[in-house]
């Protein structure tokens, strides 16, 4: 399961804005004390339908991943293989099993338990989905519980807080071509995720992210600065002010963007722009705002899973000290 798949998820458009950068490539008390003003609801626009949805579970996002490329043929051996991938993946806070089965009756199982609270993700490791999808096999174990836990896991700049729970599952076996495979969700009732993320923390992610980023492309981070608004249970702005040198040059500039998730749970994107605030932000603002344009006014599913059974049923989203997404999911 990718520990930070739904923040991804809902923040893509509006926050990884600046990953899209440096590789060119009821309201908030806490946004209000700073000042910051929420955005007007966006102008409608013409949509651009996006065929790929902002998280992709049929690709192998949020799958429980696995070290060989077929489904252990033991209970014992499918903890192994699990356990062994997320050790690959996170250093596990001491004596901890990451991962329990039980049940006597395998590939039936009465619960599969992950738990990775108080680990660390290692540094070397970087979430992704498959780059390309070969065969699913819907049907290859069921567990009557299901629950993943991470509360929290640390990164080497903060720390999120995820626990996903759901009942009579039907998991699928996902094969990415020349790659691992992964266990996924096909069938799933009362899914529910609950996503934490402090805000200072999500604010020394981006900062630790930007520097990396834009040292590829000349631009030194100094600092930079988040303001996030939840204008209703389904609706987010994001801000972030980045200040920096370009060479030897002062440059700032503020990145923008907004979205709506409506009734079908498709994702709307607004209000995505760049704007300089100085003599530097106004020249490298220029080419990113270029880059954003594509981005707004797009909308795109919320999410997609492998198979089509299972379907979001809820999203809520509020922000106050953290960011806290509930989402419901099922078949």
């Amino acid at each position: 399961m990718r520990p930070d798949i739904l923040l991804h998820a809902l923040l893509i458009a509006i926050i990884l804005i600046g990953g899209c950068t440096t590789s060119s490539r009821q309201n908030s008390t806490a946004a209000a004390s700073s000042g910051f003003q929420p955005a007007t609801q966006p102008a409608a626009a013409k949509p651009v339908l996006g065929t790929r949805p902002l998280i992709d579970f049929a690709r192998g996002a949020g799958g429980f991943p696995l070290a060989e490329d077929a489904l252990p043929d033991s209970r014992d051996g499918l903890v192994a293989s699990l356990s062994g991938e997320y050790r690959a993946r996170v250093t596990v806070a001491g004596d901890v099993t990451p991962v329990v089965a039980t049940g006597s009756d395998y590939p039936k199982l009465e619960s599969l338990t992950v738990d990775l609270s108080g680990s660390k993700i290692k540094s070397a490791y970087r979430p992704s989905t498959f780059k390309a999808v070969g065969r699913l096999q819907r049907r290859v174990l069921h567990v009557d519980h299901l629950s993943y836990t991470a509360t929290p896991l640390q990164y080497v700049d903060g720390s999120t807080n995820l626990r996903i729970t759901a009942h009579d599952v039907t998991l699928g076996l996902l094969h990415g071509r020349g790659e691992q495979a992964a266990l996924v969700m096909t069938d799933a009732k009362d899914g529910r995720v609950n996503f934490e993320v402090p805000l200072e923390d999500l604010r020394s992610m981006f900062k630790v992210s930007a520097k990396s980023g834009g040292s590829r492309a000349g631009y030194s981070v100094s600092d930079v600065q988040m303001k996030l608004i939840a204008h209703d249970s389904r609706s987010l702005t994001c801000e972030l002010k980045v200040r920096g040198f370009w060479v030897l040059l002062p440059t700032a500039f503020k990145l923008t963007g907004r979205i709506d998730i409506d009734d079908q749970f498709n994702a709307h994107l607004s209000n995505i722009a760049c704007k300089g605030e100085d003599v530097g932000g106004v020249l490298l603002g220029g080419f990113i705002d270029n880059a954003l344009k594509k981005y707004d006014g797009r909308v795109m599913p919320l999410a997609s899973f492998p198979g089509g059974r299972i379907k979001i049923r809820d999203v809520k989203i509020s922000v106050d000290d953290s960011l806290r997404i509930y989402a419901a999911f099922g078949a």
